[in-house]
């Protein structure tokens, strides 16, 4: 189980930007942001609209990022969270999630009052 990142869902798009920007307002950093959707155009418009984090290839690593040209989005997205430090337990379960719409927020190094601004 990761401890070091705190996962948030939504129901849609707006309700994932409100977020980012609650926590920008209470000190947190974009650096430590990351927005995941199912599609992978809502993910990047998501990414490039609230300049939250991409999983760049400091986080995936140049092999994973070569691979994941070559893998289904859900197996992408599952090696992503993995790469977030998650299981592949949790990892399945996130992405099983974003497979019915929803809309996920990961943020690394989180301090404990994050709840109340999600």
């Amino acid at each position: 189980m990761n401890t070091n990142c705190k996962v948030q869902e939504y129901e849609n798009t707006v309700q994932a930007y409100q977020a980012v920007n609650s926590l920008q307002n209470a000190g947190y950093t974009k650096d430590n942001m990351y927005l995941f959707a199912h599609d992978k155009n809502i993910s990047k418009d998501l990414t490039d609209t609230t300049d939250t984090q991409n999983m760049g290839v400091s986080e995936k690593g140049v092999i994973d990022t070569v691979a994941n040209m070559f893998k289904s989005r859900g197996d992408e997205l599952r090696n992503e969270f993995k790469n977030l430090g998650f299981t592949q337990a949790e990892a399945e379960q996130y992405e099983a999630r974003l497979d019915q719409g929803k809309v996920l927020l990961v943020v690394k190094d989180y301090r404990d009052n994050l709840d109340r601004y999600l």
